[in-house]
């Protein structure tokens, strides 16, 4: 009994922790360096949405900050914030090869406990563009290195009565590999996300897709 709801406890914190996290597929230029998004879609089981930011700091890199939120009621809430950068390893006429590296803090409250988790992830989305369409690959790896768990008397009842809280070493992590495709009109972009996902050890419960919705605005 103890194993079992261990395995779901951290499969919970898994789905709770993905937002739909896609930032703008066209890069943002000098004459606008400026970008906000609005995203939503299904990832990990939970339709998740995000807001966020994204500024151009040099020719070839830029930094991105943004949040997620996702719930279901009178069971799970969460929220998440990250921040990173982007770097444009390649730019050869219309073909680029944005990397992003984020780190971010995900924090989850139900009925049986309350976390923090900590992770980073890392992705390349190569891209090739036209005057107003952009067609892209993704491939992301996301690791959870430490999770703080604060048990509940329900939990403590339920499932495991010595259970300490504390901070966690846990491994969950996420693989994924996709594509997406956004038309651009002007200084408004919107755009499609999709692909398949492995989730380690999770994968007997979360689905082996996702898909998210974007938008976004650059000034």
């Amino acid at each position: 009994m103890k194993t079992i709801k261990s395995l779901l406890l951290s499969w919970l914190f898994v789905v709770s922790t993905a937002g739909a996290q896609a930032q703008t597929v066209r890069p943002v230029t000098a004459e606008s360096p400026n970008a906000v998004f609005v995203n939503v879609g299904l990832n990990q089981a939970i339709v998740a949405g995000t807001i966020g930011y994204q500024r151009r700091l040099a020719d070839r890199t830029q930094l991105i900050v943004g949040a997620d939120a996702a719930a279901v009621p009178k069971f799970l809430t969460n929220s998440r914030v990250y921040g990173g950068l982007q770097y444009d390893v390649l730019t050869a006429g219309r073909f680029g090869l944005p990397v992003r590296l984020i780190g971010s803090t995900a924090f989850a409250d139900n009925e049986l406990y309350k976390a923090v988790n900590v992770s980073t992830e890392l992705s390349l989305h190569p891209q090739l563009h036209s005057a107003r369409w952009t067609y892209g690959a993704d491939v992301l790896y996301r690791q959870g290195w430490a999770t703080h768990l604060t048990h509940s008397a329900r939990y403590r009842r339920l499932a495991y009565a010595e259970a300490k809280d504390g901070w966690y070493k846990f491994t969950a992590s996420t693989f994924r590999i996709g594509g997406s495709i956004a038309h651009s009109f002007d200084r408004v972009e919107v755009g499609l996300q999709a692909g398949y996902q492995a989730n380690g050890k999770y994968d007997l419960f979360l689905p082996p897709y996702y898909g998210v919705l974007m938008t976004n605005f650059r000034f």
